[in-house]
């Protein structure tokens, strides 16, 4: 039996938004890279997001399982507890159950969580059944969840610095992206390969994997007073959608006469990025290795909602080389307008400016934070 089974099957806890899934997958196709016939298995959670990141993956051939669990956020209120109470223990059982299959099947079970409200009852299970675990910590700040599960893992993780909040020591590492992309496409090449025209710079517009409203108001804003910015560019705008965010922001941009694509969610976002010559875009972890990868000058407007501005800690590092604009988002978007409006227009209509800010991003070093956790996940213990 022991021929027929896997040297090593990795848990990849984590989901909710594409943030946590996919620096998963990265760190899977670095896992498969050292070692073969080794087993991907995905527990994330039930939203669609989920599976819009998890089906090519399955596609691919990087999961062999994907596992959606029922899970509840951890909100500190009478609600949220209970609603996190009755969810926990069948949560752990599940997942239990998973990790006893998975022993049929592989010699080693291993454990990585990228956090959130999936990561915390599957890393409870893996504690029960004495599973190494290691906790990855994809933003720069540590949120509630974060915090509860480094306390409990064998290694920790984190991009570029400690994050605040944990008391736990930390490695850290680079940014985590898919070593599979080798070089990046040229510019030309990924915007024809997306149907765009490959001689006009691209400005890419996203709030993420869904979407944001006050990025997308703020731009159909800027469209209506600053669109002279704007001339010679072609716009390729995640929206998030629905169909009506989409119609009303394809009008706005037709209404300007410049070239558009708006669509809810690009499927291709590591082409997009190699598209772009700029970006207007929110401060999630995935988006600033996306940043750091290809070396995009950005506006980023942090999500304004978040207590604890991990994003805007999350950019903080690219601020300070002076690869990025960090803009606080007002939500309003007149307010946006007025803050904001003039250091956009000078940076879209300077090409050295924007060069410098390349240079300034590829001073900060390598992308090579999957490599490094799929060292320790394949490595003899």
């Amino acid at each position: 039996m022991n021929g027929t089974r896997a040297p090593l099957s990795v848990l990849f806890l984590g989901g909710g938004t594409g943030g946590h899934i996919a620096p998963a997958i990265a760190i899977a196709e670095a896992v498969r890279s050292k070692q073969a016939r080794a087993r991907c298995v995905f527990v994330v959670s039930t939203r669609p997001i989920d599976r819009r990141f998890t089906d090519p993956a399955e596609a691919d051939g990087l999961a062999d399982v994907v596992v959606p669990l029922d899970a509840r956020p951890l909100r500190v209120s009478p609600n949220g507890l209970a609603a996190l109470a009755h969810k926990w223990g069948s949560n752990i059982r599940e997942i239990r159950s998973l990790i006893r299959e998975e022993r049929r099947r592989a010699e080693t079970v291993r454990a990585v969580s990228l956090g959130g409200f999936v990561a915390a009852p599957a890393v409870q299970a893996c504690r029960a059944e004495g599973i190494e675990i290691t906790a990855v910590s994809i933003d720069a700040v540590a949120g509630l969840a974060s915090r509860w599960i480094a306390g409990r893992a064998n290694h920790r993780f984190s991009v570029d610095a400690p994050p605040r909040g944990s008391s736990k020591p930390w490695r850290t590492i680079g940014p985590i992206v898919r070593d599979s992309r080798g070089v990046a496409p040229d510019p030309a090449v990924a915007r024809s390969e997306l149907g765009l025209d490959p001689d006009k710079p691209v400005l890419l517009v996203t709030g993420g994997s869904q979407g944001a409203r006050s990025v997308n108001d703020f731009v159909e804003r800027f469209l209506r007073d600053g669109a002279a910015a704007l001339e010679g560019w072609q716009v390729l705008h995640q929206s998030g959608g629905p169909e009506t965010t989409d119609a009303r922001l394809t009008a706005a941009y037709q209404d300007t006469g410049i070239e558009a694509r708006v669509t809810p969610f690009v499927e291709d976002m590591p082409l997009a990025w190699a598209a772009a010559e700029f970006s207007i875009c929110r401060g999630g972890a995935s988006t600033v290795a996306e940043i750091r990868w290809h070396r995009t000058p950005s506006a980023i407007l942090p999500y304004p909602h978040h207590r604890d501005q991990h994003q805007r800690y999350n950019a903080e590092p690219l601020r300070d080389a002076g690869g990025v604009l960090l803009l606080r988002d007002h939500i309003d978007p007149e307010a946006n307008m007025s803050a904001h409006a003039g250091a956009l227009a000078s940076v879209l209509g300077d090409p050295s400016a924007r060069a410098t800010m390349r240079s300034a991003i590829a001073k900060l070093g390598p992308c090579d934070g999957a490599g490094v956790i799929a060292g320790v996940l394949c490595g003899p213990r």
